[in-house]
């Protein structure tokens, strides 16, 4: 029987699962070149395309930019948020005006964990209707990004000035990004990974504590990919008005 080679450039459904990306299809071409297929043998080619999607994954999992995650959350796996976090997403769109719902689906709402120095802070997240999401950090802050306008967040969050378990959090739209460096005015420096989070959150968040923020505001929150770029910038000069 006749055997044709299989073009993994020219395979559409393979360029699609592979994202375009040359290295991946270079790597694809070759694992084919010993994969030679019958002309008909569709089955055969299902097996390529997942040695190919397995083989790109393991790769994907050794880059360093997404090495620098400290994880990658798949929402729909995470738990269900407690029923007190999901009553009050509940809240933002029963109490909020009608041109400031931010239409969050407060039953889809999860929970997950960040980590920062010495304990982790649950992070509740819910998606909204306009595909956004809204956010809170657990007995700190919380925020919505209900159609996706925001590419950049940051907060601070304390109970008063001198305490010192006070936190600066924020959240990123750029798959690019992959750790976060908050400057305080003193010139220390604090970088931590960022977590991704997938669809239909699709976001990038992280959380650090800055311990007195009198002592630390004004700061520098920069965001940096996986070749320790700043990719953005975003400022807190001074805590929220009362």
């Amino acid at each position: 029987m006749r055997r044709q080679k299989v073009n993994v450039f020219s395979d559409a459904e393979l360029l699609e699962l592979l994202g375009h990306d040359p290295e991946l299809l270079a790597i694809a071409d070759a694992i084919a070149e010993t994969q030679a297929q019958p002309t008909a043998a569709r089955s055969r080619r299902k097996q390529l395309l997942l040695a190919a999607a397995i083989f790109a994954g393991v790769l994907l999992v050794a880059l360093p930019a997404l090495a620098a995650f400290t994880s990658l959350i798949d929402f729909s796996s995470a738990p269900p948020a407690p029923s007190a976090a999901v009553k009050r997403f509940d809240d933002l769109q029963r109490q909020a005006p009608p041109n400031m719902d931010p239409r969050v689906i407060a039953s889809e709402a999860r929970r997950l964990g960040l980590a920062t120095e010495g304990a982790t802070i649950a992070l509740f997240l819910a998606p909204t209707r306009t595909g956004g999401y809204c956010f809170e950090f657990a007995d700190y802050a919380a925020g919505c990004n209900a159609d996706r306008t925001i590419p950049v967040a940051v907060g601070f969050a304390a109970q008063s000035l001198t305490d010192d378990q006070a936190i600066v959090y924020g959240s990123t739209l750029d798959r690019a990004a992959v750790s976060a460096t908050v400057v305080t005015r003193e010139g220390s420096e604090r970088t931590v990974p960022l977590t991704r989070v997938t669809a239909p959150i699709d976001a990038s968040f992280f959380v650090t504590s800055i311990g007195r923020p009198d002592e630390a505001l004004p700061l520098r929150v920069e965001l940096r990919d996986g070749s320790d770029r700043v990719i953005a910038t975003r400022r807190i000069d001074s805590p929220p008005a009362p």
